[in-house]
């Protein structure tokens, strides 16, 4: 996030499976039956399957990082 350290959120960072490796912060609350299926929601919205945890984590989502911003500045 411009300027402010992720550990201010909270909030975690996770890469994506695929070819782009976007990283995107996961929501607080996932979604009912998501973590059977393996899906992960982000704050922005999107549903996605995460990458191993020792995948190297891609670059931010800009839109995670503009609804946390948005959040931080509200708080």
């Amino acid at each position: 996030m411009r300027g402010r350290p992720v550990q201010a959120t909270g909030a975690r960072l996770v890469t994506e499976q695929g070819g782009d490796r976007v990283a995107h912060y996961l929501a607080v609350e996932p979604a009912p039956g998501m973590a059977a299926e393996g899906k992960a929601y982000a704050v922005c919205g999107r549903v996605f399957l995460p990458a191993a945890l020792s995948a190297p984590v891609g670059r931010p989502c800009p839109l995670c990082e503009a609804v946390l911003e948005l959040a931080l500045a509200r708080s």
